[in-house]
């Protein structure tokens, strides 16, 4: 079929022999065998002797080609482009050259139309008119007809049309921007209503996202700027309301307000100001002090007489000052700084309460060397600790930091907490960075996660919000709720993801726990391992793999042995699943026993051949055959036993035959477990004495006596009794 050089043939090929070809086969041939079981196919196409071929190979004890393929057809179906071992559905060896558009399914998903333009994900630049473009993401760009504009993620600038250098990056940023020019806007949903504004610039989620047709404007943070509707305005903000406004600005006076939208000079602070250097020379000199008149202008003024005499109040034994007084240890090198030193307290050695330039107020020092107190702080002792920002505070200790608002290290050596109410309490080199979060001791631990904990023990980490490590070495809980209760370099690294203990075991998944042992893996969510070198892929969510098993499905529990004292399947009624249950219960042998059952039809010859899957003889020893005539009375008997993975029924030809095949598994598995559990074992070691069906009796005897039924039953011996009775009153005592 077909013109050239090449030609298709259709052609008996004969059976393959161990001297090699019986036929040769003409070159661009096409062989196809008989139906004779013994005969191979072969498909095989080349363009010109020794070059260029095209091959597929049938496997044969005899058969198969030298020849080097540049396109590979398997029989797999795997397709070789360049490569003669494909190991996927298309495997290429080289470079692709792609001159319209790439496809998965019916969706363009990489194409590049227009001059220079490259547009990657579904729909993106579907309707593009414009040059220069980059769009990444589904629907992005989607009515482009501008230039030079880069649109990333999903839906962005999705109906942004004559618009010219414009930079949007987040899903759904500038989405329903149209002629907007020269626009930069970063973060989900920014500039997301904006249409015709341009000269913008938006940093974060939904910053600018009311503002339509504003010009100039520069909007940083998440909803940044989200209810302003004008042009050349400045907000850093982390929210939409006015509370959430860090600094504002407007561009056509040059004012900006910290604490205040209203800036009434270049810089207006409706608040406290904290600096560490301040600088008004009109009328300074030396020892002159800051005051203000009624409308609060400030100027420098000569310092007033004070009198700081020591008074006592009748007839209390409190002296008490004139006027406010600080208090410091003398001759021992301590520093106040600031304007409210009077609200100091300084009984260390070389300590300071303050900070140079800056009035900090209640600082407290109780003792000490070299330690140091910000305003608010206090530092109860110790060497070299510092307490530095409001209300924080160091116990004692060398060398321990609390930089955080209400942050506490109780003690210890080289702690810090910098978290906002976050605690040390001891230790060596621990560190508690998240908000509210607690290290109880040990060294090198960090929880810097957001109210997250660690116990104790050494290098752990507590990474996650609300994540947990109790105690051990080198554990990591990374995620949020994630837990690690103890052990030594066990990660959790998914949310409320549990490792119990044990070595090096990792729970991934969502929910996913391991109980504890050594390396095992709970990859997928809700899964559970125990043991050593149990796993659970990520796939296979809901499933349970102990003592060293790798599951294999999802809602599967997976063990090496299973022994038990008995065995059902449970499963909803199937005609009444509302309201009924539905057991049966396993079939037990002292045999490991398989179990292949068909049908067949006796053919004219009076013999039926019946094909056992291809793994039976390896699998199986001793097979057994059972036959049963259906609908006659005719004899039918196993003409030839199984042998090669088949069998042959003989009978009157046109009888159908009802087949079983039992047999007994001699796999690897199989062979170990009869040596471990041989069908009768002796009692000794730790099994001496002790009754297994006690064992199963305590566990099920309290359900019985609810049923009325616990009088048919009784146990073997007082231990099993007593388990019994210990756990009920563990219960009732609850």
């Amino acid at each position: 079929m077909g013109a050239g050089a090449a030609r298709y043939e259709i052609r008996e090929v004969t059976p393959w022999s161990g001297g090699g070809w019986q036929n040769y086969i003409d070159y661009g041939g096409i062989g196809i065998g008989s139906n004779d079981g013994n005969q191979r196919q072969m498909i095989m196409f080349t363009d010109g002797a020794g070059s260029n071929n095209i091959f597929t190979a049938a496997t044969s004890e005899n058969g198969g080609s030298t020849w080097e393929a540049d396109f590979v057809i398997q029989q797999d179906g795997n397709v070789g482009i360049g490569t003669e071992s494909p190991a996927a559905k298309l495997d290429v060896s080289g470079d692709v050259n792609i001159n319209s558009v790439y496809k998965i399914g019916t969706e363009t998903v990489l194409s590049a139309r227009g001059t220079d333009n490259i547009f990657v994900g579904a729909g993106a630049g579907e309707n593009n008119a414009g040059d220069n473009g980059t769009f990444v993401g589904f629907a992005a760009g989607a009515s482009n007809e501008g230039n030079d504009n880069t649109f990333v993620g999903r839906e962005v600038g999705k109906n942004h049309t004559t618009g010219s250098i414009n930079t949007y990056i987040g899903t759904i940023a500038g989405y329903f921007d149209t002629e907007g020019q020269n626009n930069t806007f970063i973060g989900g949903g920014a500039g997301f209503l904006n249409t015709t504004g341009s000269e913008n610039t938006y940093v974060g989620t939904f910053a600018g996202n009311s503002n339509q047709v504003g010009v100039g404007n520069v909007f940083i943070g998440y909803q940044a700027g989200y209810n302003e509707t004008d042009s050349s305005k400045l907000y850093i903000a982390n929210g939409p309301d006015t509370s959430d406004v860090l600094i504002y600005g407007d561009f056509s006076t040059g004012n900006v307000g910290l604490g205040t939208l209203d800036p009434a000079e270049k810089l207006d602070i409706n608040g406290t100001t904290q600096m560490t250097g301040f600088k008004m020379p009109t009328g300074a000199s030396d020892g002159y002090v800051l005051t203000s008149d009624g409308s609060g202008v400030g100027s420098w003024q000569t310092p007033s007489a004070t009198d700081n005499d020591w008074v006592r109040s009748t007839p209390d034994s409190v002296l008490f000052t004139a006027h406010l007084l600080g208090i410091a240890r003398g001759g021992a090198g301590n520093r106040l700084y600031g304007d409210e030193v009077h609200t100091h307290i300084n009984f260390g050695i070389t300590c300071t309460t303050g900070t140079s330039g800056e009035n900090d107020s209640y600082c407290t020092i109780g003792g000490g060397i070299c330690n140091s107190a910000g305003a608010g702080a206090t530092v109860a002792g110790g060497y070299h600790n510092a307490a530095r920002d409001y209300w924080a505070t160091v116990g004692g200790g060398v060398d321990n930091t609390a930089s955080g608002g209400v942050a506490t290290v109780g003690g210890g050596n080289s702690n810090t907490a910098s978290g906002d109410y976050a605690i040390v309490s001891g230790g060596y080199n621990n560190t508690a960075g998240g908000a509210d979060a607690t290290v109880g001791g040990g060294y090198f631990n960090a929880a810097n996660g957001d109210w997250s904990t660690v116990g104790g023990g050494a290098q752990n980490t507590a990474s996650g919000a609300d994540a947990t490590v109790g105690g051990g070495e080198s554990n990591t809980a990374s995620d949020q709720y994630a837990t690690v209760g103890g052990g030594a370099s066990n990660t959790a690294s998914y949310l409320a993801a549990t490792v119990g203990g044990g070595e090096f075991n990792l729970a991934s998944g969502y929910a996913a726990t391991v109980g504890g042992g050594y390396r095992d893996t709970s990859a997928a969510g809700y899964s559970f391992t125990v043991g050593s070198y149990s796993m659970v892929a990520a796939d296979y969510s809901n499933s349970v793999a102990f003592n060293g098993q790798t599951a294999t499905a999802s809602g599967q529990t997976r063990v090496g042995t299973i022994s038990k004292a008995s065995g059902t399947f449970t499963i909803d009624h199937p005609l009444d699943p509302t309201d009924k249950i539905l057991n049966h219960y396993f079939v037990e042998s002292p045999e490991m026993v398989l179990i292949y059952r068909g049908a067949a039809t006796i053919g004219a010859d009076s013999r039926a051949e019946v094909h056992l899957p291809d793994y039976f003889d390896a699998l199986n020893q001793n097979p057994m055959v059972q036959l049963t005539g259906v609908g006659t009375a005719e004899v039918v008997y196993v003409a030839e036993k199984v042998k090669g993975n088949r069998f042959v029924i003989g009978g009157k030809p046109g009888t159908e035959v009802y087949w079983t095949v039992t047999a007994e598994r001699k796999d690897q598995s199989a062979e170990i477990t009869k040596i471990l559990m041989p069908v009768e074992q002796p009692k000794d070691g730790s099994l001496a004495g002790r009754s297994l069906d006690d064992d199963f009796l305590a566990t099920t005897m309290m359900q019985l006596e609810r049923m009325g039924q616990a009088d048919m039953f009784d146990f073997r011996t007082q231990r099993g009794r007593a388990r019994y009775e210990d756990s009920r009153r563990a219960i009732e005592n609850r």
